[in-house]
């Protein structure tokens, strides 16, 4: 899975159509609700919610989701592992030098959920739109411009970097072929790294000089997109954050 391939998730959308301002809000609600409600069951059914959302409302692939998912996760279940193990001493079962507790498999599942619903509520936002849509979003709203000028320049050099190391890659593969293994193949990947970071720097270089000669040094505005309210999107948000808050307060409450 690459940058691109999320970018065209987000370009080819049907909710490209719709506003920036509706998505950044339901993004917070559901980001909020994740973070404010019980882990079991509401930051649960935010981050359904928030799936269902981008699988049926938004029509993201199954498998970009999933490999956009994969990452995060590595993270999260990670940074829970730290939480959910402890030292053998203090655990009520143990292997080796750690274990755990009932207590600690708790926070850490907790810290899962929490994280994944998370994740989720930000992806309603990054798997729906481009990222020139949120600068031309926050431009308007009146965020200083260089910011935002410095964001869109990393985005472009983004795919610029990933242009560059696409062409080496393939050219290596069909000058010297796979190599079996050993100090060869180490050798080859360094002198790969090194021409992709060269052949950035000169297309990088080349896109400073492009935009110095297009004169307009104030902005790097772009062409606004037809967009439509879509204010169902973050109503529906809310009926799903209050059931969730319904639920929470149901079981804390029986």
């Amino acid at each position: 899975m690459s940058v691109s391939t999320l970018d065209d998730a987000a370009w080819s959308g049907p909710w490209r159509e719709i506003s920036c301002t509706a998505k950044v809000l339901s993004a917070a609600i559901l980001l909020t609700a994740a973070l404010a409600l019980p882990p079991w069951p509401g930051a649960a059914v935010v981050g359904l919610t928030g799936v269902v959302l981008l699988l049926v409302g938004a029509r993201v692939p199954v498998l970009t989701l999933a490999v956009a998912l994969s990452l995060p996760i590595v993270s999260i279940v990670t940074g829970a592992a730290t939480i959910a193990l402890v030292s053998a001493g203090a655990a009520s079962w143990s292997i080796g030098p750690v274990g755990w507790t009932l207590e600690s498999l708790t926070t850490g599942a907790r810290v899962v959920v929490r994280g994944l619903a998370g994740t989720v509520a930000i992806y309603v936002l990054a798997l729906t739109t481009p990222l020139v849509d949120v600068v031309s979003w926050a431009r308007r709203l009146g965020i200083p411009g260089p910011l935002l000028d410095v964001a869109d320049a990393m985005y472009r050099l983004l795919f610029v970097t990933m242009a560059a190391a696409v062409a080496l890659v393939n050219a290596f593969t069909r000058r010297l072929g796979t190599t079996p293994g050993g100090r060869r193949r180490w050798n080859n990947r360094g002198l790969l790294l090194s021409a992709i970071g060269m052949r950035s720097l000169a297309r990088a270089t080349r896109l400073e000089q492009g935009l110095s000669l297009r004169g307009d040094l104030d902005s790097l505005r772009t062409l606004t997109h037809a967009t439509r309210a879509g204010w169902q999107l973050p109503l529906a948000c809310v009926v799903a954050t209050c059931a969730a808050g319904a639920l929470s307060w149901g079981q804390a409450w029986f």
